[in-house]
């Protein structure tokens, strides 16, 4: 099978990316959002990508060409021209599940689907479509320019020229593919985020007098670029939350449950870097 036109649905800082990428790369690429302004918000990402010296001024407008924008009430047989689609909106169950069965009306029988969650069951999920031996995820991670892995998840119904076809295409726009299966977390966030969590309960024992202090003991003592905590404000404390709490459901392990701190920072609005304010002010 020839993957040529790729839909991403969800319009957040991670569909940006993987439209970023596979508009590099020179796919065809659908962009599907329920706001207006989708055309402004993706050259305002692109502006900002070239000024990070991710992407060349020159290359900007090539890009954009590749692209199209629809709103998701006008998707009518949209979705019958992809041969993938990658869904990439916010982590809840439900919204996922009403964009997957509306995604289901209008494919192709032929059409790969994939999900970029970082957390939830892509077995479950593959329930959600007609046809889901030809489901699968897809994580990328952030930010999808810079960042080489993508886990290729294989859900128990996907089959297995559709984990292949999606491990050559990752391969084409120049990024790792690593096959895992699925389980809550799958491989990376089921480490990341019991070290994540254990630095919030190290900041709540007063083990070390402050966030900066635990991320700079991690940044200079195991080469990371970025420590726990800053790491966490960058993913956003509600998202750190419903990852935890579906390892935690899901793996049925008490080291997964999040500490009453992190709850509290998202009910009092604190999440990280895209609110101003988490484990450090911005």
């Amino acid at each position: 099978m020839n993957i040529n036109r790729i839909a991403v649905v969800g319009t957040g800082l991670m569909g940006k990316g993987i439209v970023h990428v596979f508009a590099s790369h020179n796919f065809k690429v659908d962009f599907f959002g329920r706001r207006d302004n989708v055309k402004e918000e993706l050259i305002h990402y692109f502006e900002n990508e070239v000024k990070k010296g991710r992407l060349l001024e020159e290359n900007k407008e090539n890009m954009l060409a590749n692209i199209c924008i629809y709103n998701m009430n006008d998707h009518c047989g949209r979705f019958a021209q992809s041969d993938l689609i990658i869904e990439t909106v916010k982590e809840e169950l439900e919204t996922k599940k009403r964009i997957f069965q509306l995604i289901d009306k209008d494919i192709r029988e032929d059409t790969i689907v994939a999900s970029n969650t970082s957390s939830y069951s892509i077995t479950k999920m593959s329930g959600f479509l007609s046809n889901p031996q030809n489901f699968l995820g897809m994580h990328f991670f952030s930010p999808v320019p810079l960042m080489k892995l993508v886990e290729v998840v294989r859900g128990a119904k996907t089959g297995e020229k559709i984990v292949n076809h999606v491990s050559e295409l990752v391969k084409r726009i120049n990024k790792l593919p690593v096959v895992v299966e699925d389980s809550p977390g799958f491989v990376l966030n089921r480490g990341l985020f019991v070290m994540i969590h254990e630095a919030v309960c190290m900041l709540d024992e007063n083990i070390a007098k402050s966030a900066e202090d635990i991320d700079n003991i991690f940044v200079n003592g195991m080469s990371m670029k970025v420590g726990p905590l800053r790491l966490a404000d960058m993913v956003g404390i509600d998202v750190t939350y419903t990852i935890l709490k579906n390892l935690y459901e899901g793996l049925k392990n008490d080291k997964y449950k999040p500490c009453m701190r992190l709850k509290d920072m998202v009910e009092s609005g604190k999440i990280g870097k895209k609110s101003g304010c988490g484990f450090y002010n911005y």
